[in-house]
């Protein structure tokens, strides 16, 4: 059992001049984030963290926790202090430790002075560790409709709660990863979408389709998505499938219904008909699909990638007004602006009556 009063000596690790793969080492785990782990909470599995050995010659799995312990929260608390982020599970335990992070979850979230900013945390982490195994996996009828349920409780904590644009983007990762982008996409189109003033069943319906829009990546090489460099035209062109590929792929689970799946098939469609994949026009593109083209692209603005850096959001807007504002749904985008610039001010006069 881990001694809190004696805690493990861990340190951030540059794995670039390491000489072990960390993809070879981490073969046969999966990644999970420390605040997951609930203080006081009785442990589903063993928890491992990465650990140098031998000076910077290779890395190892140390065990942190193992099943059955408490999590103190002087251990949470150290680890916070020591900026450890991430951990490892084996991917035998991933079943045990999602139902003692949904259960514990649902706790959280039942709770009345749980804080909002903890709210819109573990409903980020809950949508990520979906979406990555959706990715990893199948789409099927059990992992859609966990995701049904997901965007029902974010659509229910957003009406009672009124989580802000702004409480979401401090969650937001600033690197971009396709399973990230999917589910900020998602909560922070659901949010916009309480914002024109949809109803709770078409916000839960594009928050669905959102969620697994980018399902068809999972079909296209990496090294394709991720080259620093301009793509060839036929790296372009297999690109360009990824929304059909999607579409196939979460239409045979049976499970989302055509509106749903608007969002997956067109969240590419330009309203100039520059778009793909099927150079819709205008008022043929799904609303819900109007809609999640203006998220993907501020959300993939404001996100590093191989290619370039994260811009602000001052900039973000400022370039889709510019230059591709013939593409969007006007009234969407103004409301968009509205709803990311009005919350932006308020923080900003919140943060100087504070200081």
């Amino acid at each position: 059992m881990t001694n809190t009063a004696n805690p493990p000596k861990f340190k951030v690790i540059d794995i670039s001049d390491a000489y072990t793969s960390v993809d070879e080492i981490t073969k046969g785990f999966l990644l999970i984030k420390v605040r997951s782990l609930f203080p006081e909470s009785v442990l589903p599995c063993d928890i491992h963290c990465l650990a140098q050995k031998g000076g910077m010659q290779g890395l190892k799995f140390s065990k942190l926790l193992g099943k059955g312990e408490s999590f103190k929260s002087a251990l949470h608390r150290y680890l916070m202090d020591q900026e450890v982020d991430e951990a490892y599970i084996r991917r035998e335990d991933e079943k045990s430790f999602t139902e003692y992070f949904n259960r514990h979850t649902q706790e959280a979230l039942n709770v009345a002075d749980t804080p909002i900013e903890k709210k819109a945390e573990l409903l980020y982490d809950q949508a990520e560790y979906l979406v990555k195994k959706v990715f990893r996996e199948h789409p099927t009828k059990e992992n859609i409709r966990a995701g049904q349920e997901l965007v029902a409780q974010f659509s229910t904590q957003v009406l009672a709660d009124q989580i802000t644009t702004q409480a979401l983007l401090s969650l937001f990762s600033k690197d971009y990863y396709t399973f990230s982008h999917c589910v900020q996409v998602a909560l922070l189109g659901m949010s916009l979408c309480r914002f024109l003033g949809w109803g709770t069943k078409e916000v839960e319906d594009f928050g669905l389709g959102a969620l697994f829009h980018d399902i068809g990546k999972s079909a296209v090489d990496e090294r394709i998505l991720n080259k620093p460099g301009k793509l060839e035209k036929d790296e372009f062109e297999l690109i360009k499938r990824h929304p059909l590929l999607g579409y196939e792929k979460i239409k045979n689970a049976h499970v989302m219904t055509i509106d749903q799946l608007s969002v997956v098939l067109q969240h590419h469609e330009a309203l100039d008909g520059s778009g793909y994949p099927s150079r819709l026009k205008r008022f043929e593109i799904h609303k819900y699909a109007r809609v999640a083209r203006i998220v993907d692209i501020y959300d993939a603005l404001t996100s590093n990638r191989a290619y370039k850096e994260a811009l602000s959001a001052q900039e973000a807007l400022r370039i889709m007004n510019d230059e591709m504002r013939h593409t969007l749904d006007a009234r969407v985008f103004e409301a968009f602006t509205d709803h990311v610039q009005s919350e932006k001010k308020e923080e900003d006069i919140y943060d100087q009556k504070t200081i």
